[in-house]
């Protein structure tokens, strides 16, 4: 039974999505949807199931039946009504797209990308499918009805998938490298400069690396690529060392434990020095992982802006990288 109401669902959204899409193209123009049996047909669903979606969007006023003559969208429910051209419509994929929540640094993140994006008067639907396979990925694509695709940390699979059919920007926040041939624009953020600048305070003296500070990945290669001394563990672990190493990166509750630990040892914040990836509550000194997360995102809704309404192609955008920087916040 559960298949079944998966299954079942999906058909539904696939009948909406292309009415919805006929209405946001259309703007306050009304125009005729197909028949049942021809909907039934084009999308390889039961007439029944095409009747309800049908029904229910006549209920809610999305289209309008004209006995004799057939079913028409309505003009009253355009979702640009004051622009004579609908502003062009794209599509957000974040991860792997199946995410169960967004933990708050991940609605952060999110918020900014639709900042940049507003900004460009673009409008956006969410991409939810699985991005994990070619042909989740293509069934999703080709009942999207987008004019782009703006990909965070994305797939390659999908990527692929996505810049074959459409105007697609990849924000890569692990800095993985693609191929320059590849169909999409690719934005890389990269971890390098920041590490050798972690690297340049401590002078040769270790670093300890919290557990709890939860390193990305691509942050722990850039770190393991240096000739620096390295050792992790648990905060409480850092308590019993017998010397205490020339910085740490920090979950940033921790902070607080650890200005409280330097006191209680007799040593300056500036000897062993705390490196935070997210800004803390408290109003301490610290030295932070500063994301280019949002030039990243200004820069991927300009690319999207140039190849859909500049004449702008792929090849007029080359790869581009973005450092994470290292700013004293001496609070």
């Amino acid at each position: 039974m559960e298949d079944e109401t998966k299954n079942l669902l999906t058909e539904t959204a696939k009948i909406r999505f292309y009415i919805m899409n006929l209405i946001f193209r259309n703007g306050n123009q009304s125009v005729k949807i197909m028949s049942t049996r021809a909907l039934a047909e084009q999308f390889d669903v039961a007439r029944g199931t095409v009747r309800a979606v049908v029904e229910k969007m006549v209920e809610e006023k999305y289209l309008i039946t004209r006995r004799g003559i057939g079913t028409f969208t309505n003009p009253s429910k355009a979702f640009c009504r004051l622009q004579k051209v609908p502003p062009k419509l794209i599509g957000i994929k974040m991860q792997g797209g199946d995410q169960f929540f967004l933990d708050p640094p991940a609605m952060r993140t999110l918020a900014a990308l639709l900042e940049a994006f507003s900004r460009r008067n673009f409008i956006v639907r969410f991409l939810n499918g699985s991005a994990e396979r070619g042909e989740d990925s293509i069934y999703e694509l080709e009942h999207a009805y987008v004019d782009g695709i703006v990909a965070c940390n994305v797939p390659h699979v999908f990527l692929y998938e996505a810049g074959e059919r459409l105007p697609t920007a990849s924000i890569n926040l692990s800095g993985k490298i693609f191929p320059e041939s590849e169909p999409f624009v690719q934005i890389r953020i990269v971890w390098n400069h920041a590490v050798k600048k972690v690297a340049e305070l401590l002078g040769g003296t270790p670093l300890f690396v919290c557990r709890e500070a939860d390193l990305p990945a691509a942050l722990a290669e850039a770190l393991s690529g240096l000739e620096m001394e390295t050792v992790s563990g648990k905060f409480e672990e850092l308590r019993n060392l017998p010397e205490l190493p020339g910085g740490v990166i920090l979950a940033p509750e921790h902070l607080a434990d650890f200005h409280q630990l330097l006191q209680s040892r007799g040593t300056s914040w500036r000897e062993c020095k705390p490196f935070l990836l997210i800004q803390p509550s408290e109003p301490l000194p610290f030295w932070c992982f500063a994301s280019p997360r949002d030039a990243a995102f200004r820069r991927s809704a300009e690319v999207l802006d140039g190849l859909l309404n500049g004449g702008l192609r792929k090849e007029d955008f080359p790869p581009e990288i973005l450092e994470y920087e290292l700013t004293e916040q001496n609070q």
